[in-house]
């Protein structure tokens, strides 16, 4: 997996699940961070906000944060919003 560290996300990724199952964000002092959204069984924009604001709080820590195993419900939500590229998907 090319030494970054790995973390996978499950259940539901919701506006009523966002604020409480996700309060504490990722370690991004890693350098390297991959999210394995494999395990999302639901999504909507409260989970899509959530996922950006972790890429920009990463950026902003200088690590490289990816996303592997991106559901489709997510790949179409980022499609609308004009932000597909931030979750092309990746092999592990």
């Amino acid at each position: 997996m090319d030494g970054a560290d790995s973390l996978r996300l499950e259940g539901a990724m919701t506006f009523e699940t966002v604020a409480q199952r996700f309060f504490h964000p990722p370690d991004f002092t890693a350098g390297d961070l991959l999210l394995d959204l494999s395990q999302v069984e639901d999504v909507d924009s409260g989970g899509l906000a959530l996922l950006l604001h972790w890429r920009s709080q990463a950026q902003a820590a200088a690590c490289r944060l990816r996303f592997v195993n991106v559901p489709r419900k997510l790949r179409n939500l980022a499609r609308l919003s004009g932000l597909e590229a931030v979750f092309v998907p990746q092999t592990t």
